[in-house]
């Protein structure tokens, strides 16, 4: 097996990150379970273009096995890696990140996809071009920079993790196992919230009831945003004063009627721009929701959906 010597001060700094930020267990586990992830990407993006992978999207996988015996955690997937030469050109490099290349790479990818796509459905399917920003609070220069891509249609806004002072885990990685734990989570994620909602980095707040999906849905807790309903209003004002909207996430269907309190307190604040989305990650949940979204929307006194084109909205009556 080859090996390559590390830059000096590469060796500082991953000394630094191995005896520092990496001593927490909870992040290291985090990173494992990205670094899967981004290999499952790249594996899924190739499939896109390179019928030989033979592969769709829910043929990819993330497993974690426990040995209670030996005290190990195992993450296995079945992505791709680097290749040798990107590990030669990136590994111990400061500065210089293979992941960052591939998401530029990406992005560049995905943009030709998406004109080819919407050449061959000219005339049946009007295709937008958008992104989701997940904490775009984190990184204001990175997020300007593709804010800069003049195609773009629709921008998100969301929140997806703990506050970096929270460590900056993910949601979904929690273990609701009490009413504090979820109390203390949801403090961090509205007050990070209302850090974003100022930003210009978005066209709509996405997903405000987020973490209940795994709070209440899946772990079973019976917490609820009560306590959070003056924090949420102030949120929705800024949302409001800023230009911006707020989408109503149906979560597949599974979350709509959730999302009276917020159309509420939203009307409340004068907020007009209402954006729905179904969370879909598959082909069979597009749209899941929607139509019982729409109704609900109206009995909440709202009388138009927005969509977007070219990062400005259009009202669509119900």
């Amino acid at each position: 097996m080859a090996k390559k010597e590390f830059q000096a001060e590469s060796r500082r700094l991953l000394e630094l990150m191995i005896n520092s930020i990496y001593t927490h267990q909870e992040i290291f586990l985090r990173e494992l379970i990205s670094n899967a992830s981004d290999a499952i990407d790249k594996l899924c993006f190739r499939s896109l273009t390179d019928e030989n992978v033979g592969m769709e999207r829910g043929d990819f996988f993330i497993r974690i096995k426990g040995d209670k015996e030996n005290g190990t955690l195992t993450i296995s997937d079945n992505g791709i890696g680097m290749t040798a030469e990107e590990m030669e050109s990136n590994l111990g490099v400061i500065a210089k990140s293979g992941s960052l290349a591939f998401k530029k790479d990406l992005d560049a990818a995905a943009v030709a996809q998406w004109e080819e796509v919407r050449r061959r459905m000219a005339g049946r399917l009007i295709l937008k071009l958008g992104v989701e920003f997940g904490s775009p609070t984190y990184d204001h220069t990175a997020a300007r920079r593709t804010l800069d891509q003049s195609l773009l249609d629709f921008v998100i806004g969301s929140l997806h993790n703990y506050s970096p002072e929270a460590g900056g885990a993910d949601f979904y990685l929690g273990d609701y196992t009490s009413p504090e734990i979820c109390y203390a989570a949801l403090d961090d994620y509205f007050a990070h919230m209302a850090r974003l909602a100022p930003l210009p980095f978005y066209d709509s707040l996405g997903h405000i009831i987020y973490p209940l999906r795994y709070m209440c849905m899946r772990d079973g807790q019976s917490v609820s945003l009560d306590r959070y309903m003056d924090a949420i209003r102030e949120i929705l004002k800024t949302v409001v004063e800023t230009g911006h909207g707020i989408e109503v996430n149906t979560y597949n269907g599974r979350t709509v009627s959730d999302w009276r309190p917020i159309l509420d307190l939203y009307r409340e604040v004068g907020g007009e721009i209402l954006t729905v989305g179904s969370d879909a990650h598959a082909p069979r949940n597009v749209a899941r929701g929607i139509r019982d979204a729409y109704a609900l929307i109206a009995e909440a006194g709202f009388r138009y959906v927005a969509v977007y084109a070219r990062r400005k909205p259009a009202f669509i009556p119900l």
